[in-house]
């Protein structure tokens, strides 16, 4: 009797693993927001529960301001990493609502030239750093056309930074160290991924 139930268990234990493992669905691709920030994610789970790892990444960026008297340049980047669970409700054969949420880990650096071309001749440096965690929302839709998925999500997001800022001025240096805490509801990616 215990060999027959033994036996009985070993299979429905089969079954059940085996059946869960034909619903596993995979998903790597690339997504962007604003033109100039873009990443790369992979996402596991089943068709209607899936975990998400995602590394966002600001390009390097530079932006110039001139006029006759002053020259100011601004550069700097960004990356974030987060963690997170997605849910997907099927709306159409083709079109899925995405919900869920992230955890989030960020870093910034930013610089600031400014070239006074004036007799006083009154130039200026400064960089800052910080890092942080954060959570964000995720409401998005996915388009699948056979196993590619076109995405589009909404990430309102809560944050907190900490950080320190060197400014150089008239040969003066100043260090100051600061923090704080906002919301963002801007924040948005247009994805293009692959399922396997």
């Amino acid at each position: 009797m215990k060999k027959v139930i033994l036996i009985t268990l070993g299979v429905t234990l089969s079954i059940v693993t085996f059946g869960q493992q034909s619903q596993k669905q995979k998903e790597a691709g690339a997504g962007f927001s604003n033109l100039n920030n873009w990443g790369v994610f992979y996402r596991v789970g089943n068709p209607k529960s899936l975990w998400r790892f995602t590394m966002l990444h600001g390009f390097p960026n530079l932006t110039q301001y001139y006029s006759p008297d002053v020259q100011t340049k601004f550069s700097g980047y960004h990356v974030s990493v987060r963690a997170g669970k997605e849910f997907r409700k099927s709306m159409t054969d083709h079109l899925d609502f995405r919900f869920g949420g992230d955890l989030m880990f960020n870093y910034h650096y930013l610089t600031r030239t400014v070239d006074d071309l004036t007799m006083t001749d009154n130039d200026s440096y400064s960089k800052s750093n910080s890092i942080g965690p954060g959570i964000n929302l995720v409401a998005g839709l996915n388009y699948r056309i056979k196993r590619i998925l076109i995405g589009a999500e909404y990430l309102p997001c809560f944050q907190y930074w900490k950080g320190k800022a060197i400014t150089q001025e008239n040969g003066v240096e100043t260090k100051i160290d600061f923090s704080g805490s906002g919301y963002c509801f801007t924040s948005g990616l247009l994805s293009l991924a692959y399922q396997f």
